[in-house]
This record gives C-alpha cells, structure tokens and sequence, in this order.
C-alpha cells in the first residue's frame, strides 16, 4: 500500500518532524510504502527515510499522464518512483498552509493534488494543523473545496477548528486533535546536552515577515531576555529551528546583543528535541519548538505571530506564558522572573507534564480514526 505524506519538509526541523512522527506511527507495518512529491527536499533527503518519489504528473498536463504509460510498473519501483494512480492514501501534514496568510496558493496546490488522488480512489486526511482565518474570498473557497475534498480534518486548536467550520460546507468530518509530534520522544545522544541552567532561545523569521517593521521590536525583546537571563546567572544560548532562512538571524541577534551567543545547530529535528528537553526553559518563536518543549515538560515563553502559539499555550494551560510582538519590556521581565525561580519553574513543570500526557492521549486518539479510514 502506498500512502502519500503531503506537507513534510527538511529545512524546517517542525516539518521533518511531523514527517518522523507519522513514520513512527506506522514503523511495524512493513506493507506500506511512504512517498512524497519529488519537490520535498533532495534525494539524498529523501533516501534517508526510504521515501519513495511520486512522479509530479498532474504539473507536467498532458506530458505527465502519458508518463506512468512510459515508464511501466516495473521500471519505476526499480527507480523508487510511483505514479498517482498507485496511491491509496494521502496523509497531508502541512503544519499551517490554510489561511489569508499564505493566500490562495497553498490551497489551489493541494486541491489539484488531492482532485488527483480523488480519482484513483485515495482516501485523504489533514492531520492537525492550523487553519484560518478566511477573511479572502479567495482563500476560503477554496479552502471549502479543499476540505470537501478529504475523508478527515483535524484542527490543532479550537481557533482553527472554527476558521475550518465557519467558512462553509460541509463540517461533520473536522474535529480537534494536538500536534502529532507530541508522540515522538527526543533523542540526545551523549554530550549533545545543554549545561545546567541554560535556556534555549529560538527565532524565527516568519515574524519579520510578518510584519518586517517589528523586526526592531523583536530584536529588542531578545536582547532584554538575554540580558534578564544573564542577570540571574543563566545561560541563554540560541538554537536553530530552521536551518536556512532562521539562519540568517544568528548575526542579527549577535548585533542586537552586542556579542555572540552559544549557538546550537542540528540536522535530526529528534535531537533537537532531545536537546530542548534538557533545558532549564525554552525562549521560542517557532511553534514545533515550544511543542517539543512543553511535550517533555519543559517549560517556555513564546513569541508568537498567529494565533497557534496562544492556543498551544492555552491547551496547556499556561496562556501567561505567550508574549505578542507588541508586549513592552516590563511584561518579558515579569515573565522571566516566575521561570528564573526554581519554585515557580517546578509547578510549571508538574502542570505542564500533565497536560502534556491528556495530549499525547489525544493524537493516539486521531491515530485510531486516521487508521480506521486507511485500513477499515
């Protein structure tokens, strides 16, 4: 059986990591087949997890359907290729795609893919991501087919499942359901730790893009948390959750500081989990960050630019915690003066692990309804 992943990337370490979640999930299945498009990563990314590569037919027109005629069957499982035809399920994990945001693109990309799938017989499902809001005529209509298009539709919080109800058709297939990354467990191997008391500070450059005139904003706000950090005797030290454009921030917060910061980079996004679970706290603008964080208990502060960073917060509880761009500094100190005592950081933690385990319920929840409809 082969099931698409759509959605997964590399270079962003959030989407590698919902790509390893869902391949964890189905680890003790040896009859499946995983593929994904010939435009998530490189091939050697994709030889990595043994993906298979699906042949990109339906933007090739004409040329592309006479394709998989070309090249037969047999040719292409010895090249590790597949053709739409052969896909019996697509597992769309694209995070947060669905939206004003991103305007009509996204959708219009997978409504194509998914119209394709539709016609060989595929099921389909959206694994939890965010949506919304649709204030676009354009955005939403097609966000309407989108969503008339799948079997299931999981919003990660309850802002997006309203967003993915309230822009019309029909709804009795959506529900909520946490990140699946909250399943994948962090690996750290030795000496990859974080020193006692340190506190990882992750950026993200989707808010200058945002709105590029809080850039000073946010570079301030990062300067007062390291200053604050240091102040009482932690270590702030910044790690990459991005590896390309994220970046191209490390120079930008050495100058914003007016000195350089320990900086952690990692290509297995289930190290970099491993390393953020050995933190004291976590300082974080990039959502699956502060999921691996809050997931093992640590606790953070976020730095948000939608509203899946107040709704994460507030699925654990700990709203507080979640700063705007527009959050002046004696709201950032006040916040760094609960996580820098040790007693405070200890009932935030006994908190937070326990909803994190209601979390972790339930994806293996939406696991069991995604695996009803894949296998019956």
């Amino acid at each position: 059986m082969n099931i698409e992943i759509r959605g997964a990337g590399f270079d962003n370490k959030g989407a590698e990591l919902m790509l390893r979640a869902i391949l964890l999930h189905y680890s003790g299945r040896g009859d499946l087949r995983f593929v994904v498009s010939a435009y998530t990563g490189t091939y050697e990314q994709r030889a990595r997890y043994g993906l298979y590569t699906r042949m990109a037919a339906s933007r090739l027109g004409l040329r592309g359907r006479l394709l998989p005629l070309i090249l037969h069957r047999g040719y292409r499982r010895r090249y590790g290729l597949v053709s739409s035809a052969e896909i019996s399920a697509v597992l769309d994990a694209s995070g947060y795609a669905f939206g004003d945001p991103w305007g009509s693109g996204p959708a219009r990309n997978a409504l194509r893919d998914f119209h394709d799938a539709r016609r060989h017989g595929a099921s389909i499902a959206l694994l939890p991501q965010a949506f919304g809001p649709f204030e676009d005529k354009r955005v939403r209509d097609l966000f309407v087919q989108v969503k008339e298009s799948v079997d299931l539709l999981y919003a990660r919080d309850t802002i997006s499942y309203r967003h993915a109800v309230q822009c019309g058709g029909r709804s009795d297939h959506v529900s909520v359901a946490p990140d699946i990354t909250h399943l994948v467990d962090g690996h750290l191997p030795e000496d990859r730790g974080l020193p006692p008391r340190a506190v990882a500070i992750v950026p993200n450059s989707m808010i200058l893009k945002a709105d590029r005139s809080l850039a000073t904003a946010y570079f301030r706000m990062l300067k007062t948390a390291c200053e604050h950090l240091i102040r009482h005797g932690f270590t702030p030290i910044l790690l990459l959750h991005e590896q390309r454009e994220d970046r191209a921030l490390v120079a930008r917060t050495y100058e914003a500081l007016g000195r350089p910061l320990p900086t952690v980079t990692e290509e297995d996004p289930v190290v970099l989990k491993g390393i953020l679970g050995t933190a004291a706290f976590v300082f974080a603008s990039r959502y699956h960050a502060l999921v691996s964080a809050l997931s093992q208990g640590i606790p953070a502060v976020a730095v948000g630019w939608a509203h899946k960073y107040d709704e994460l917060f507030s699925d654990y509880g700990v709203p507080q915690l979640c700063l705007s761009l527009h959050s002046d500094w004696s709201r950032i100190n006040e916040l760094l003066e609960l996580l820098t005592n040790e007693e405070t950081r200890r009932l935030l933690t006994k908190g937070i692990a326990e909803r994190a385990e209601v979390n972790r319920r339930k994806v293996r929840k939406m696991w069991k309804e995604v695996d009803h409809l894949l296998f019956g």
